[in-house]
């Protein structure tokens, strides 16, 4: 399965695509919402030197 993700403030969910075209689209939950902040704060901390 295939998906776009946009994921910025007030703006998150899904648009899963068939063939390369968007079939449909689901919103995000709060904690999918939690889930991916805290990927994205473990993305940027990558490299960053530990405290």
């Amino acid at each position: 399965m295939e998906a776009d993700l946009y994921f910025q403030e007030g703006c998150t969910y899904y648009v899963f695509l068939k063939n390369n075209k968007p079939a449909y689209a689901n919103l995000m939950t709060d904690d999918a919402i939690g889930y991916m902040n805290n990927i994205m704060r473990q993305a940027a901390s990558v490299g960053q030197p530990q405290q």
